[in-house]
């Protein structure tokens, strides 16, 4: 309080001088937003006014005339209300923060001086602030829940990195990389420690370091990202088709971009697009091969089967006209035309044969393998041996036409290019699938390294693979082949043995 007001304010430290202080000074001091008053030495109030006593439900003659021991209902002088004032009474202002009526006041305290400049008491103002702190405890809370919400989706979405099956990672602008997830360390080969602070470049090599360095990272820069496909190499140098999303990322803490980047291993899914392209340019050739196939057929009918009716129908015509005139001319052409027929009969059985053999039908699987492992060591150089190990009698037809291809494409692969002298071939049925095993003691050869137009083989996968089978080549050069091709009973009512 200033020296202006030290009279007027000593007069009041009685309490004798509230009624008497004029109306208009009362109306304005009872609307301070607050409490404002003054204590004795004895901390005894003389004087109280102010607005917030209404919130406290007091009047001022309440109040004054007690000491601050009875309003605070205390005698621990520690006690802020108390402690203060004593400071107070020694020279020292002081402020605190206090909890009174279920309400929060901020407090000052500072002496009170009389006209002689001596210390006679004490004076506070205490300013409500509950309204404005709950204002603040509900900003803070809600602080506290948007920090506990963020920290809880970053932990989601760093989990969410760590465990994806991708890798993630991110590196500034001079390439140095500043995170990598767990799926990159093990894809790479690396522990995270070896990879941050790597270069990003020195993952990749040749042609797409170049394209990374050159082409896509200034671009990023420029478009803000970049999506496509490029060639990682691992720790032990193997490399890895990956499809990679790179974009910018702004760094709040650093106050600068780094690049991101999302990458897909689909070294997968490259083999398996390779093998659907051999597999359709082997489908392709068989389409061809079995157009081909007709096509040949086609002629031989025409060459063949057709000149051979036709002249039979000639001779049979050129008979009808002699019978009457010339009768022994007559009994040679029709002994001509007969021999013609035959021959039409014999070239049909040989054309039907070779389109699917008739024992196949008539007698099923294991007869038409007999009869071709018989058929075809007549006119190959090694010696063919079959052996069968079945209960079925007949299996679906399909069934029965795909295994009998496969045999025919492995056998004479074997005779073609094994030189074995011996070439083994078995049926065998095992539960409820049934297996050919062809083998021979031959040159042998590396599977891995066929040409990719020796289409026999090519053809023995594809059909397998129609029925849902397994295709196994065990083959090594100088120590002979194996082909051995499982298929399950595509239908579980087998037909009875023998002929329909």
């Amino acid at each position: 309080m200033g020296q202006g007001n030290s009279q007027e304010t000593s007069v009041n430290l009685d309490g004798t001088a509230w009624a008497e202080t004029p109306a208009l000074f009362r109306m304005v001091v009872d609307r301070i937003p607050g409490v404002l008053w003054a204590v004795d030495s004895e901390l005894r109030f003389t004087a109280s006014f102010g607005a917030a006593l209404r919130d406290l439900n007091l009047l001022p003659n309440q109040v004054v005339g007690k000491t601050l021991y009875e309003y605070f209902a205390t005698t621990d002088e520690s006690f802020p209300g108390i402690a203060s004032h004593r400071r107070a009474l020694q020279g020292e202002a002081s402020d605190f923060d206090i909890r009174w009526m279920q309400r929060l006041f901020q407090v000052h305290v500072e002496p009170l001086r009389d006209g002689r400049g001596q210390i006679a008491g004490c004076v506070g103002y205490a300013r409500d602030t509950t309204e404005h702190q709950r204002l603040i405890d509900s900003q803070l809370q809600y602080q506290i829940a948007f920090r506990r919400q963020a920290e809880s989706q970053q932990a989601i979405f760093q989990r969410l990195v760590e465990e994806a099956g991708q890798i993630f990672l991110v590196a500034g602008r001079d390439h140095r990389i500043t995170y990598v997830n767990a799926f990159g360390c093990q894809l790479l080969g690396k522990k995270r420690d070896d990879i941050v602070g790597a270069s990003l470049l020195g993952f990749y090599v040749g042609e797409d370091r170049q394209r990374l360095e050159h082409e896509i990272l200034p671009r990023v820069l420029a478009d803000g990202k970049w999506t496509g496909e490029l060639s990682l190499a691992t720790e032990a140098g193997v490399r890895i088709a990956a499809w990679q999303h790179v974009f910018l990322v702004h760094d709040t803490e650093a106050d600068t971009q780094r690049f991101a980047t999302v990458i897909a291993d689909i070294t997968g899914l490259r083999v398996a697009q390779e093998t659907l392209n051999r597999e359709q340019e082997s489908l392709w050739h068989m389409l061809r091969s079995s157009d081909q196939e007709r096509q040949m057929i086609a002629y031989e009918i025409h060459d063949g089967l057709a000149q051979q009716l036709a002249g039979a129908l000639l001779q049979f015509q050129s008979y009808e006209y002699q019978r009457e005139l010339h009768p022994d001319r007559a009994r040679e052409t029709f002994a001509a035309g007969m021999a013609a027929l035959r021959q039409a009969h014999l070239e049909a059985r040989r054309l039907i044969s070779g389109v699917r053999p008739p024992i196949l039908d008539e007698y099923g699987i294991d007869a038409a393998l007999a009869v071709l492992a018989n058929e075809k060591s007549l006119t190959a150089t090694a010696r063919i041996i079959y052996e069968s190990e079945v209960e079925f009698g007949r299996l679906p037809p399909i069934l029965e036409n795909i295994i009998y291809r496969i045999a025919q494409e492995a056998l004479t692969n074997a005779c073609k290019h094994s030189g074995s002298p011996e070439v083994r071939m078995c049926l065998v049925q095992d539960g409820d699938t049934v297996r050919l095993e062809v083998c021979d003691a031959g040159i042998g050869f590396n599977p891995e390294a066929v040409v990719e137009h020796r289409f026999g083989l090519q053809s023995i996968r594809v059909r397998t693979r129609m029925l849902g089978g397994q295709l196994t080549i065990d083959s090594a050069e100088g120590q002979g082949t194996m082909i051995r091709v499982v298929l399950p009973f595509v239908e579980r009512e087998m037909l009875p043995k023998g002929p329909p």
